[in-house]
């Protein structure tokens, strides 16, 4: 027909699968069903429809509702008119680790693969804000080809070569203006009259324009069921107008554009949009991170056993573990499946953390149980390292003591106990918790030095009189020790000044070691770090409090303008020995009661943090840990998925920006981080590690965003007099948040001090075994490999 558009805009039926988000876990996979049983009967009756199955875990919850449907399933995506996907969730790509990426790919390539005797290429990120640099390397390594963004990229440049660090690429395509705009927007699926009115036109205007390669456009939703109405209508559209509509497959359209020229070649992060989720969640997301610890470590331990001579990896239980993790992970959380949908969300999590861990233990326990003993009494304690490099660290433990014939017949254990090495020689421990019955209980922490990569090594409790001097590990001098001793000079203020005697300001309390000086304020609980050198490292390291006006959960962050810090009560040393220091700072912020314990170990460049507060009730505030860099260098590395980023470094290009994403300018310092961030330059710096995942960087202050009260979600509870209230988040409860801070005096990369986030998330795993045998069926120290020289983070 004459004036008609040289492309056509290529048209992608589908529904945006929402987990937990128009209802509980259930109910979304109740509507998924619905959805899917409507788009096949669509697709037999009419051969040019297309449908998309966004991920695989909607489609196999209809196959095990509906198993008969197999076959027709099969032959429709064999002939490529259903297309699957190969991702088994809808997970976000900056709040999973590396590893968890990989495996949403490769499970639900694996099981389309095997029920349906299709490979999917093309990955399909509906409604997901925010995108690491790695994925393109994930994806291609993973066989997937293609991906389809539709928030937050590349506006000018629809159509683009995605590249990623090591120079893998796929080419992919970022709708303009959402996957759902034409659904919300127009009514060509029930009105074909509305369907010719100026809305739809404008809307394949704009995404098409005068690209040099057809356009592409969803149609669908969240949970939309196709409506047989629609390809009714399109067919009616192309015999009269232009632009032509074509239904097509994304893998349909990627073929068609496969000789599009000159497509430039993007790289970097697109950094997320909606990075508040975790604060206001503190209760379901910060799970994250210990279920993928818990399933990478009893998949090493799997491994390790395999290479022991056992036979039977419990394959099938850590797929469910991965599945129900990834389920867990969805990207949506308390919509109107309110209470109930985060509930679900939990108990997945909790049910992937658990099965994990009983794998865990069985292997642990078949490795420990051939770790020889110096003698029978002698309780071996083995202490397992997942990662692929050498560390030290701090091994806690639980060993229960047993007499050779009766339990009770324990007297030897009397005069005390004493930690042993393989040579025999004594290391330091301290007894946690003692418990007495039958037999003796102990929980115990020692320095676990020279750990082998990827392995394990053994200690041992012995009966006898611990030989370890009762040394202290720093030295202290505590603030009011100057009204006790008026001559003594007590000095750390920035003028140097010296004051002493009872009418004194308060000063400091000082904490030293070999390594480090720490100086908390005794009035505001500041804390100044300095090297044992004087070199400065931060400066009012400290918790505060920024209030909003009430905020929703996902975007709305505005302040009031106001900022609370942390009101102080008491700095106590909790403990100090051979093994550590531990100080406890406590007080209230906002109101609430909050707990900050600082563990500091001998002759280590290292210091513990971590914070409990006690949220009680709604409050608009989001409450923050604050590192003022003072070392000299404002450069800030940060990690992602297998890798990291150089703030504020992110893909180049125009990016659009929607109405319920965090403001530009805010958003331009907030960053989704995995495990690590370092500041500094090349002679010097630090690194943080931390177990929760939403920064703010400004200058030479790193913010640690920890937890915030959020007034409204997206749903809504009705009540019966017909009003509404809003849903206010978190729930009450005690949350707690860790930290290891690590000085470095090399490049980044040759000090590897990000390593510390590696470490604190993937803790040294003991076990315990009640009696050892006097035999050395195996070494006391293994190692499967150790890329320790090398700047790397082996995974499973």
């Amino acid at each position: 027909m004459a004036g008609m558009a040289a492309h056509p805009v290529f048209l992608v039926p589908f529904s945006h699968l929402d987990l937990f988000w128009t209802g509980t876990r259930h109910e979304c996979l109740a509507r998924g069903n619905a959805i899917i049983a409507r788009a096949l009967d669509l697709l037999e009756l009419h051969p040019d429809f297309r449908f998309l199955i966004e991920t695989a875990n909607f489609l196999e919850h209809y196959v095990s509702c509906h198993p008969s449907d197999e076959g027709r399933i099969r032959r429709l995506a064999q002939e490529g008119r259903l297309e699957l996907a190969p991702l088994w969730s809808g997970v976000y790509q900056q709040l999973p680790g590396g590893e968890t990426l990989v495996r949403n790919i490769l499970l639900a390539k694996r099981w389309c693969s095997e029920r349906f005797a299709v490979d999917p290429e093309v990955a399909h990120f509906g409604d997901l804000p925010g995108f690491t640099p790695q994925f393109p390397q994930i994806a291609a390594r993973a066989g997937v080809r293609h991906a389809l963004l539709s928030r937050g990229g590349p506006a000018s440049a629809p159509l683009f070569r995605w590249r990623a660090p090591d120079g893998s690429e796929i080419v992919s395509y970022y709708v303009v203006g959402g996957y759902a705009v034409l659904a919300v927007a127009t009514d060509m699926h029930k009105d074909y009259a509305a369907m010719r009115g100026g809305r739809l036109q404008e809307l394949l205007d704009k995404a098409g324009g005068d690209l040099p390669y057809p356009a592409l456009r969803h149609w669908g939703c969240d949970l939309y069921a196709p409506h047989a109405d629609l390809i009714a209508n399109v067919r009616r559209w192309n015999a009269e107008r232009s632009p032509q509509l074509r239904f097509a497959t994304f893998r349909e359209y990627f073929a068609a554009v496969a000789a599009a020229p000159d497509l430039p070649a993007l790289h970097g992060e697109l950094p997320s949009a909606w990075p508040n989720i975790e604060g206001s969640w503190p209760d379901v997301w910060p799970e994250d991170l210990p279920c993928e610890a818990a399933l990478r470590l009893a998949e090493f331990l799997c491994a390790a056993c395999r290479l022991r001579g056992h036979r039977d990896p419990p394959r099938t239980q850590l797929t469910d573990a991965w599945r129900a993790l990834l389920d867990g992970m969805d990207h949506n959380q308390n919509g109107q499946g309110g209470w109930q949908a985060d509930a679900d969300k939990l108990q997945l999590k909790r049910f992937a953390r658990l099965t994990a861990e009983r794998i865990r233990d069985r292997m642990a326990a078949r490795l420990a149980a051939e770790v020889p003993a110096p003698s029978p009494e002698a309780v071996p304690v083995v202490v397992f390292n997942p990662l692929s490099w050498r560390r030290d660290g701090i091994a806690t433990a639980r060993m229960a003591v047993f007499g050779s014939e009766r339990s009770s017949d324990i007297g030897a254990w009397d005069v005390g106990a004493r930690l042993i090495d393989a040579h025999g020689r004594t290391v330091p421990h301290v007894v946690l918790k003692r418990t007495e019955a039958l037999s003796l209980g102990l929980e115990i922490a020692f320095p676990a030095s020279a750990m082998p990569a990827a392995g394990w090594a053994t200690w041992w409790l012995v009966p006898g009189a611990d030989p370890t001097p009762a040394r202290t590990c720093i030295s202290i001098v505590r603030d009011e020790d100057a009204d006790r001793d008026p001559a003594a000079v007590w000095r750390y203020t920035p003028d140097r000044t010296v004051q002493t005697g009872p009418r004194r300001h308060m000063g400091h309390h000082i904490y030293s070691t070999s390594r480090l000086r720490l100086a908390i304020d005794a009035v505001t609980g500041d804390i100044d770090v300095d090297s044992a050198d004087g070199r400065p490292l931060l400066r009012r390291m400290r918790l505060d409090a920024v209030e909003e006006r009430r905020g929703n959960y996902i975007f709305d962050m505005t302040p009031s303008g106001r900022a609370f810090p942390a009101v102080l009560d008491a700095v106590e040393t909790v403990d100090d020995n051979a093994v550590w220091c531990r100080i406890r700072l406590r007080g209230t912020v906002h109101g609430m009661p909050w707990r900050q314990l600082i563990t500091l170990r001998p002759d280590c460049d290292e210091i513990g943090i971590e914070n409990e507060i006690d949220w009680r009730e709604p409050r608009w505030i989001r409450v923050q840990q604050l590192f003022p860099w003072a070392g000299g260098g404002e450069a800030v590395h940060y990690g992602v998925p297998f890798g990291s980023v150089r703030f504020p470094e992110v893909m180049p290009g125009e990016v659009a920006q929607n109405s319920d994403e965090v403001p530009a300018e805010l958003g331009a310092r907030l960053r989704l981080v995995r495990d690590w961030v370092d500041i500094g330059d090349d002679d010097a710096g630090l690194s943080i590690g931390a177990d929760h995942r939403m920064w703010e960087f400004d200058g030479p202050v790193l913010r640690a965003y920890m937890l915030r009260g959020a007034g409204w979600c997206a749903g809504l509870e009705r009540e019966a007099d017909g009003s509404a209230r809003n849903i206010a988040r978190p729930p009450p409860g005690t949350y707690r948040f860790r930290y290891i801070l690590r000085p470095r005096r090399a490049p980044l990369a040759a000090a590897m001090s990000w390593r510390c986030g590696w470490e604190l998330n993937n803790p040294l795993f003991t076990v315990p075994v009640a009696s050892g045998r006097p035999r050395a069926q195996a070494p006391d120290r293994v190692s499967l490999l150790d890329f320790s020289a090398q700047p790397v983070a082996l995974s499973a």
